[in-house]
C-alpha cells in the first residue's frame, strides 16, 4: 500500500471515549474521539468521522470521559452501521480517515467491505486506490458497502468535510466498480412483539451456546457451514447462538451479538422440511429475549418477501438500506 496512506486500528465496541475543550488562536473547539495514546506533548485522538488528530495537551481546558455515542432507531444510517460493524467485525478491522475497512479471509460481504462513512482525508480517488490495494494484500476484490436511503439512493448528506456516499458511489462506478443487489436494514424497539413470548411447536427444544456447535453449522447458509472460513468470522465478536431442535436433530438457528445497546440478529435458518411452523419467529424472538440490549437490528436481502413480511409482524421497520460496490482486479 501506498506509504502515504495511514491507517489506523479500529476501535472496538465499547470503547472509551473523551469529550475535549480545545482553546486555540482562533477560539475555542469541542472535540469528540476514542483516545488512541499520547505522542508527546500530544494527545491522539480518533473522532467518529475522520482520522486521527494531534491535539496539544497544554490547550486542553476540559476533558470528560465519556460513552460510546448514543444510537436509536431515529439515529442516522451511518450510525446504525457503524453500531452493526460491531455485531460482524471481521478478523481485521482499519481506519482510512472515517472509513471502516473489515477483512475476514473473503468470508461474506460484510466481514470483507469498507463501510464508507466520513472523510477519508484523501481525495475519492486515492481513497479507492487505497481500498483496493488494501484487499488485493490478501488476495481478496476491493468491495465498498454503499449506505442507502429507503428509496434506494445512495445517502447525499454529509455532517463532515468528506465525501458524501453518493459521491464515493458515483466515483466508483465511474472507476468501474460493479454493484450488485440492495439489502433492507430492519429495526425494532425490544419493547414489543419483537421480543415474544415465542410460541415453539410440541417437541422442539431451545438450545443455546456461546460458539457455534457443529450441529448449529450444519444448517448455516445452506452448507456454508462447512467452509473453514466461516467459523472465524463468526467468532470474531462474542454472540449467542440458538439452535431449535427436535428428535431428529437441529431445525432451525440463530446467532445474536449484542454491542453498544443493540442486539444483530443474523443467521436465521430453518431446515427446509420444518419451513412455515413459525421457528423463524421463534429464533427471532427468543434472541431478542436473550439480549439486554433496548434495539435490534437485522439484514433482509432484497425480494426476501416472507421474511420481510414476517418481521413486519415482528415490529421491525426498514431503516434504510445498502448495496456493494466490487473491484475485482485485472
Amino acid at each position: 500500500m501506498n506509504d502515504a496512506v495511514t491507517l489506523v486500528s479500529a476501535p472496538p465496541a465499547g470503547a472509551a471515549r473523551v469529550s475535549l475543550r480545545i482553546e486555540s488562536d482562533d477560539g475555542a473547539r469541542d472535540l469528540v474521539g476514542n483516545p488512541l495514546g499520547v505522542d508527546g506533548p500530544h494527545l491522539i485522538v480518533l473522532p467518529t468521522d475522520s482520522g486521527p488528530q494531534w491535539v496539544e495537551r497544554s490547550r486542553i481546558t476540559h476533558r470528560r470521559e465519556t460513552g460510546p455515542r448514543m444510537v436509536r432507531p431515529v439515529s442516522t444510517p451511518l450510525d446504525v452501521e457503524r453500531v452493526a460493524t460491531h455485531g460482524w467485525p471481521g478478523l481485521e478491522r482499519f481506519r482510512l480517515g472515517g472509513w471502516l475497512i473489515r477483512a475476514g479471509l473473503g468470508w461474506t460481504g460484510r466481514a470483507n467491505s469498507t463501510l464508507i462513512a466520513g472523510d477519508p482525508g484523501l481525495p475519492i480517488t486515492d481513497a479507492l486506490t487505497a481500498v483496493e490495494e488494501f484487499y488485493r494484500h490478501r488476495g481478496l476484490p476491493g468491495r465498498l458497502q454503499i449506505t442507502l436511503n429507503t428509496d434506494g439512493e445512495p445517502l447525499g448528506e454529509t455532517r463532515d468535510a468528506g465525501p458524501s456516499v453518493a459521491e464515493v458511489d458515483a466515483a466508483a462506478e465511474a472507476a468501474g466498480w460493479h454493484t450488485d443487489e440492495a439489502t433492507h436494514v430492519l429495526v425494532a424497539d425490544l419493547t414489543g412483539p419483537a421480543a415474544g413470548p415465542a410460541h415453539l411447536p410440541e417437541g422442539f427444544r431451545p438450545i443455546w451456546h456461546d460458539e457455534p456447535t457443529p450441529d448449529w453449522m450444519t444448517l448455516l447458509r445452506g452448507g456454508e457451514g462447512a467452509d473453514p472460513r466461516a467459523q472465524p468470522v463468526l467468532q470474531a465478536g462474542p454472540a449467542r447462538y440458538l439452535t431449535l431442535a427436535d428428535e431428529h436433530g437441529p431445525a432451525a438457528i440463530g446467532r445474536g451479538a449484542t454491542a453498544e445497546n443493540w442486539l444483530g440478529i443474523s443467521c436465521v435458518e430453518v431446515h427446509p422440511r420444518h419451513r412455515r411452523r413459525g421457528l423463524g419467529r421463534a429464533i427471532t424472538q427468543l434472541l431478542a429475549a436473550d439480549s439486554p440490549a433496548d434495539h435490534a437490528y437485522l439484514q433482509v436481502v432484497a425480494g426476501n418477501d416472507p421474511a420481510l413480511a414476517m418481521y413486519d409482524q415482528l415490529g421491525f421497520t426498514e431503516h434504510h438500506r445498502y448495496r456493494y460496490r466490487t473491484r475485482v482486479a485485472p
